[in-house]
């Protein structure tokens, strides 16, 4: 058996568990040596499952909406072929869908309460270590992370055709996917995989992170013109700068985000800069003196506005103090910059 599986870095604060397991793994077979003994708990001959190939499936809480049509469909192949035994990764064990199936479930830790105990990890480093350990400790031969229904739909047909399953069984397994997926929540759950589904132009968009909701309004630029990458980033909670309207008129993106204070600002307001930016640069609004001096990663500069005057720092030390009429300039030379 040949293996797919490419050396891929773990990506940035934006990429999903989901998408970094599906170019990692590909959706294709993946060569073991042996599998852990275990065996569904309602075994009545446990040993008889022990050597059947494992099947892993990643199933996190933001695609919550896909767990229940998942599970029961895939429950459907395992019990009509015995071909294989079910195992899911996720953030999420106390999904209502989990308990309907008799899977061995993986947990990691979910990315908020990593980033409470070390609020400069990125989780998808730690979540895909622990997703390729799990893979080699359990000798997963095949590993899908669907993301959104059509995929979903997709794996489940995979599943069924690589384990030999009557067409019938194939087609009752992806109508029975169809019919178990509910309605995606308004809400976003977490930072990763949805800035750059948003529209060019206005987006009001509220997500759960880290046990509370933050309002972003989000103006996005076309990042395809070179004239339009960077990205102006407001988490201070207050009312939006002054700056992001001056920020948007000269084309860059800009997101105002309400309910990130604390620990957790960081984090937000790297994902939204990376989601947003393009390849330009990624500048943050503060409104006092001493924040401009804060953690740099993922920003490149600060920018401080009062009282009619404004300073721009960037990540290198250099500093820039200009009238606030002046801001739109200041903005463009830093783009210019960058590139």
């Amino acid at each position: 058996m040949t293996s797919t599986i490419t050396d891929q870095a773990s990506g940035p604060w934006t990429r999903t568990l989901e998408q970094w397991t599906r170019a990692r793994y590909r959706d294709a077979p993946v060569p073991v040596r042996d599998t852990l003994p275990f065996a569904p708990r309602e075994a009545p001959k446990p040993k008889a499952f022990q050597k059947i190939p494992v099947v892993m499936i990643v199933l996190t809480r933001r695609t919550r909406h896909l767990h229940a049509g998942v599970c029961q469909a895939v429950e459907i192949i395992r019990e009509s072929t015995y071909g294989f035994r079910a195992v899911v990764f996720t953030d999420d064990a106390v999904s209502p869908a989990f308990g309907a199936v008799d899977w061995a479930i993986e947990h990691c830790l979910p990315e908020d309460a990593l980033h409470r105990l070390q609020p400069g990890k990125n989780w998808l480093e730690t979540a895909s270590d622990h997703l390729e350990w799990a893979q080699r400790e359990y000798g997963a031969s095949l590993v899908l992370a669907p993301d959104d229904e059509e995929s979903a739909v997709e794996a489940v047909h995979r599943l069924a055709v690589a384990f030999r399953a009557p067409a019938k069984i194939v087609d009752s397994a992806c109508e029975r996917a169809r019919a178990g997926f509910t309605a995606a929540a308004d809400v976003r759950h977490g930072l990763r995989g949805w800035w750059e589904t948003l529209p060019v132009g206005r987006s009001d968009v509220v997500v759960e992170w880290s046990g509370t909701q933050i309002s972003c309004v989000v103006h996005r630029s076309d990042t395809a013109s070179p004239e339009c990458v960077g990205a102006v980033i407001d988490a201070t909670g207050r009312e939006p700068s002054s700056g992001l309207a001056v920020a948007h008129a000269s084309g860059w993106s800009t997101a105002h985000l309400i309910g990130s204070a604390g620990q957790s600002r960081a984090a937000v307001v790297r994902a939204a800069g990376e989601g947003l930016a393009g390849d330009g640069p990624v500048v943050e609004c503060v409104t006092e003196p001493e924040a401009l001096a804060g953690d740099w990663s993922g920003i490149d500069a600060r920018l401080i506005l009062e009282a009619g005057r404004g300073r721009l720092v960037t990540r290198v030390g250099a500093a820039v103090d200009f009238a606030a009429e002046q801001l739109r300039e200041v903005l463009d030379a830093l783009r210019a910059a960058h590139r």
